[in-house]
């Protein structure tokens, strides 16, 4: 029989007695609650107003300033910690573990970002506004090629490898394609890979699918991860998703 994977997340009695949750507005506590089954075995959420919008309150019809009104009241006077990082929302309860039961070796892999702490955070312009990740904090990661010569390993020069696209303000600007659908040699993407990301009519959408993309580039993530994650979100169908994080399929 194959095991049944939880479609929500429990709710405890002593959540009566929070106080940061008794300080929510009532839209603000409509929300938190309508998040908690979308958090994943990890506590985790990635996307923005868009996103939830569409995914986690389709009927409500709330404005993307509400939400992120309310996003910033939950980050403030919860454990459910909501910020920007490289142009990506992201939510993370910090006490998740303490609230839900998830066996160690049935919460798979971890592939969302953690909540990095206030001291890495560049505050919200006001009390409706989200944190952000402070750019040069950001780790700076690539894949340094290596080549084996006899039997030792000789590291390639670093400014070959292939940083994480850049992200943020309505997306990276996109080159011509070099026709061999491998035109990120220089962190660039390939214009065929810009036109899928592209695709969804809402930024935020757009935004985590470049994301998504640079993480695969660099290593950080698995193309089928990827893949998922863009699918669950909503934010491409399965056969676009394949074809954006299918790096080598141009």
């Amino acid at each position: 029989m194959s095991k049944l994977r939880s479609t929500g997340r429990m709710i405890r009695r002593d959540l009566a007695e929070d106080e940061g949750m008794a300080r929510l507005s009532d839209g603000a506590s409509r929300l938190y609650f309508h998040l908690l089954p979308w958090l994943d075995s990890w506590g985790k959420f990635s996307g923005g107003p868009g996103t939830i919008s569409e995914t986690v309150i389709p009927l409500l019809g709330w404005s993307r300033k509400r939400i992120l009104s309310y996003l910033a009241e939950i980050n403030l006077h919860t454990s459910m910690r909501v910020w920007t990082q490289n142009g990506r929302f992201c939510v993370h309860d910090e006490r998740f573990f303490e609230k839900q039961d998830i066996r160690e070796d049935r919460r798979g892999r971890d592939t969302l970002p953690s909540y990095p702490g206030a001291d890495r955070m560049k505050p919200g312009t006001s009390p409706k506004s989200l944190p952000e990740l402070l750019p040069d904090e950001v780790p700076h990661e690539v894949e340094v090629e290596v080549k084996v010569k006899g039997e030792e390993e000789v590291e390639l020069d670093p400014s070959r490898a292939l940083p994480l696209p850049p992200s943020g303000g309505g997306g990276a600007t996109a080159p011509q394609d070099r026709g061999n659908g491998k035109g990120a040699s220089n962190g660039e993407i390939p214009e065929s890979k810009m036109a899928l990301i592209r695709k969804p009519k809402d930024e935020d959408h757009q935004k985590t699918l470049e994301a998504l993309y640079g993480e695969v580039i660099r290593g950080s993530m698995s193309s089928r991860d990827a893949i998922n994650q863009a699918v669950n979100m909503r934010c491409l169908k399965l056969p676009e998703a394949e074809q954006l994080f299918s790096i080598d399929g141009g």
